[in-house]
């Protein structure tokens, strides 16, 4: 190699010796525009994708801590709540508005990443929701917490929030939170096609509409 070496600098030397003098300083332009490239793809690339990851399992755990808080506090039997409570849905509603999920700053403060996430838009349905649960009439409670469930259940059934990150990011809790969603779908489909042929029935009653 040294043998081979040296030919090649012999025959630059005979056949152009400009080519030997540039040799050095070719080299040293090419390692500096190598390296100016790596620090930006090392700065700019490879920070952002793992910013966009990171707020990406924040968000899903968020969702699944949301659904999971709103469901259980709905659920809670009300001997379980105490006489000390009269009205039992301003408790339910006190205690969803103490649960701390879905920092609304956190994602707002990073718009250069958040702006990249597929599910933004539901995000910010959700965050819409969310605040009809928190700031409408108790009495309108459990429409706007089933309303919230169900758009939930809907986003991931149609692939706007993506399964196979609630099982990664959320573990055992994605899996239990999938399978009650597949359940709320499965009876929000049942419903519309209850509703499909009761109007097929009433249409079939009423008979052809004349002329």
């Amino acid at each position: 190699m040294e043998n081979l070496g040296r030919i090649l600098y012999e025959l630059i030397k005979v056949s152009n010796p400009l080519l030997l003098w540039l040799t050095p300083a070719f080299t040293a332009i090419v390692g500096a525009v190598v390296g100016l490239f790596a620090g930006v793809f090392k700065d700019l690339i490879v920070s952002n994708f793992v910013g966009k990851r990171t707020m990406q399992i924040a968000l899903y755990r968020d969702i699944a801590e949301m659904f999971f808080a709103v469901d259980r506090i709905m659920n809670v039997e009300e001997s379980l709540i105490g006489s000390g409570h009269p009205d039992k849905l301003v408790w339910r509603q006190e205690q969803i508005r103490q649960s701390r999920f879905m920092d609304e700053e956190y994602y707002s403060g990073n718009p250069a990443i958040y702006i990249q996430l597929p599910e933004r838009f539901a995000v910010q349905t959700l965050y819409r929701k969310l605040q009809y649960v928190l700031d409408q009439p108790p009495t309108s409670l459990p429409f706007n917490t089933q309303d919230l469930a169900k758009t939930i259940a809907f986003y991931v059934d149609i692939g706007v929030l993506k399964r196979k990150y609630f099982k990664k990011y959320c573990k055992k809790n994605g899996r239990i939170l999938l399978r009650k969603v597949d359940e709320v779908n499965s009876q929000r489909k049942n419903r519309i096609q209850r509703l499909i042929e009761e109007a097929e029935a009433q249409r079939h009653q009423e008979g052809p509409v004349s002329q």
